[in-house]
């Protein structure tokens, strides 16, 4: 640990070792560690690793989905910014389905980046997605041979992540900004969408990956669409 905090030039970290919270529930562990933050002054709270850390045994359900969104709400109070570390699943898959925990959990947070490790080389492919353009990147990078320093090698401006994924990011955002269920008429007013069907398709999706809940109407009362903040299943 000593030796990574070197390599990458950290200033000021405090390192909390997990047997110094064996026995505690996860909700005391991470109070705990907000309020460390705030009383030393730090900005930044890393998880390493997240579903370890929470006592998570399966990362697909809604348990580690609640575990991060508790973990969101009491970082976001404060102001801290938040930084977890997520598995990826074993088996083939496009890199923005590739983390553990749901697509729920993806949405919920600013900025995705997926470490792919290139063959057998000492390179690690990088990409970013998240909720604006400019967090969509392709890098990779290459560890020196004495393992103390890693080199850009290659990176690209066209997104890997298809237009769809990035899509669906872009409407579950607008749906946070909206607040309480609205109407697709509002949904379809803050993503600039002109017809019914339209508006109806995308909000449904989202219902489908997990990134909101739909409230259905009866009589001339209409469906609604709500953010989940969290929510489990899928394949973050």
């Amino acid at each position: 640990m000593r030796e990574k905090v070197e390599a990458s030039g950290l200033q000021r970290a405090f390192i909390i070792w997990g047997y110094e919270l064996t026995g505690r529930k996860w909700e005391d562990k991470v109070s705990l560690i907000v309020q460390l933050a705030q009383l030393r002054g730090h900005e930044i709270v890393f998880i390493d690793n997240t579903s370890r850390s929470a006592g998570i045994q399966d990362e697909r359900g809604v348990e580690f989905a609640r575990a991060v969104e508790f973990l969101q709400e009491a970082c976001r109070n404060p102001g801290l910014t938040l930084i977890i570390d997520v598995h990826h699943k074993k088996g083939r898959d496009s890199i923005e389905n590739k983390t553990r925990g749901g697509t729920g959990v993806q949405g919920a947070v600013d900025i995705n980046l997926e470490i792919e490790r290139v063959g057998g080389t000492r390179k690690r492919k990088r990409t970013a997605f998240g909720r604006v353009r400019a967090t969509h990147w392709v890098k990779t990078i290459e560890l020196s041979e004495d393992g103390h320093e890693y080199e850009l090698v290659d990176a690209e401006d066209a997104d890997e992540v298809d237009a769809d994924t990035q899509k669906r990011f872009h409407d579950a955002e607008a749906l946070r900004r909206l607040g309480g269920p609205v109407t697709w008429q509002s949904f379809a007013a803050e993503v600039d969408v002109k017809t019914a069907s339209t508006a109806r398709n995308r909000l449904n999706t989202l219902v489908d990956e997990g990134l909101a809940v739909k409230h259905k109407g009866s009589g001339p009362d209409p469906d609604r669409w709500e953010a989940t903040a969290v929510e489990g299943g899928g394949s973050q």
